[in-house]
């Protein structure tokens, strides 16, 4: 299974760099980025710790799609199984955005 998981944290790593290559895709990614991320009022109380997990999870994701950190995988589960904690728990006592 590890084999698979390295040969998809490759292909990710492919499609990232690609990304980067392709100014209209890259205008896409930054959309999608500004849509889930730009109706955040980080003003509120639990939003900037909801933001900062919410970037340091697709950090995380990142430096293993690019083999730049390498956890055992049990590791690898407590810190997502950490950030889905975290989120959760934001998530209980956030206000639906209006609009």
């Amino acid at each position: 299974m590890r084999d698979a998981e390295g040969a998809e944290h490759s292909r990710v790593a492919v499609a990232v760099t690609a990304l980067l290559q392709h100014p209209d895709q890259l205008a896409e990614t930054r959309d999608w980025y500004a849509a889930h991320l730009g109706g955040v009022d980080l003003t509120k109380q639990e939003a900037p710790r909801l933001a900062t997990t919410f970037l340091a999870a697709e950090g995380a994701f990142l430096l293993r799609a690019f083999g730049l950190l390498s956890l055992p995988e049990a590791q690898w589960k407590a810190l997502f199984d950490d950030v889905l904690s975290a989120t959760a728990t934001d998530l209980e006592g956030a206000e639906p955005e209006n609009g």
